[in-house]
């Protein structure tokens, strides 16, 4: 039997921003939340804000960062989540950006039931002591394709890291990986008091 109380509703740091189409709207979820280094990690459902660390409570989860000896990514693709991977890599692996990448139909997303990140300086790469941002697709409760992407920090390792926040485009249009100062201020502030330990 399903047991929706040990999902959190985080919907009260989320904020959406009306953008140039009369449908269109950016949906960004502060999240600010430690990555268990478990192989279970967390279980993210994108559209309806909500966080388990259990994925046997509900089919409708979207993204699933975790790992006991490193980082990966998870998806569903049921759900249609593929994560972006820096197309001059070709990997199965979902790729750390700058900011400013257009995350949209014109870029190589792979479904990834369990991508492991590659660390290091290169194209694609993700960066410790660093934030990463990483872009992905899924489909939303219409069943429709929808693109964003998130803000990740990692610390000293893999194993220390915290998921800043996700925001997507909810009219299907694409998205540029611009995050929020806010959200930066929270990866700078786990980084700068050790926030990635995880708290009781």
């Amino acid at each position: 039997m399903k047991n929706p109380s040990i999902w959190m509703a985080l919907a009260v740091a989320t904020s959406s921003a009306i953008v140039s189409s009369v449908d269109a709207a950016i949906v960004n979820w502060n999240l600010n939340l430690d990555i268990p280094a478990t192989s279970e990690g967390l279980f993210l459902n994108i559209e309806q804000q909500l966080v388990s660390t259990t994925a046997d409570i509900n089919a409708g989860w979207d993204l699933n960062p975790n790992g006991a000896n490193g980082l990966f990514f998870g998806g569903t693709t049921a759900h249609g989540t593929w994560m972006m991977v820096d197309p001059a890599t070709g990997w199965d692996s979902a790729s750390s950006f700058n900011p400013g990448v257009v995350v949209g139909s014109s870029y190589v997303f792979k479904a990834l039931p369990g991508g492991n990140m590659i660390f290091g300086n290169g194209p694609g790469l993700w960066k410790e002591n660093a934030n990463n941002i990483f872009g992905f697709r899924f489909l939303n409760s219409q069943n429709q394709v929808r693109y964003g992407y998130g803000v990740m920090y990692i610390g000293a390792t893999a194993l220390e890291r915290r998921l800043v926040s996700l925001s997507y485009e909810t009219s299907g249009l694409s998205i540029v990986a611009v995050p929020a100062p806010g959200a930066v201020a929270l990866a700078a502030l786990a980084g700068l008091t050790g926030g990635l330990r995880r708290r009781r």
